[in-house]
């Protein structure tokens, strides 16, 4: 069975147009159907003494379930060299599941949707490239919607970087 999965990615250090570039290719190797969205400039959100982040978004179908996903992305993520560090802290490459499926998944290792997806403009901007109708699970509206309803989202500073070829 073939599962619709939606992923947020952000960089914030080293070459990070390639740490998200070279992100997606490995996630390619998982998958198929990879569309990503253009990349986007966008200010730390948490723990403002950091640079800015680089972020994007990738819908695609695997066969894996969410647990092994995440086993592999997480792996994914080292590969490219995130280390742990403190929460919101900048890094290499951070991969989040937005979505899989329209599973409502809430265990101490993994929240999917991603609780705070409606709160987060440089996730929905990117994503409503790429699925702007997907109805969001929990807050029944779709991803369009939710950026529309985004309070403050124009004070923001949202910037289109580049495509991803």
């Amino acid at each position: 069975m073939n599962n619709q999965v939606h992923l947020a990615l952000g960089s914030n250090l080293g070459n990070k147009k390639n740490n998200i570039i070279t992100t997606l290719k490995l996630i390619d190797t998982i998958g198929t159907g990879l569309i990503s969205s253009k990349i986007y400039s966008t200010p730390p959100s948490g723990f403002s003494s950091q640079p800015n982040f680089l972020n994007s978004a990738c819908k695609f179908q695997t066969e894996k379930s969410v647990y092994d996903l995440l086993n592999i992305l997480k792996k994914f993520e080292s590969h490219v060299g995130r280390k742990q560090n403190f929460k919101n802290g900048p890094r290499m490459i951070d991969i989040d599941i937005l979505y899989y499926n329209n599973l409502y998944i809430n265990t101490p290792i993994l929240s999917v949707p991603h609780p705070k997806i409606h709160e987060r403009d440089f996730v929905l901007h990117p994503l409503s490239e790429i699925s702007p109708d997907f109805i969001d699970p929990i807050h029944k509206i779709s991803v369009n919607s939710m950026l529309t309803n985004l309070k403050n989202s124009s004070d923001k500073k949202i910037q289109f970087q580049q495509e991803l070829k």
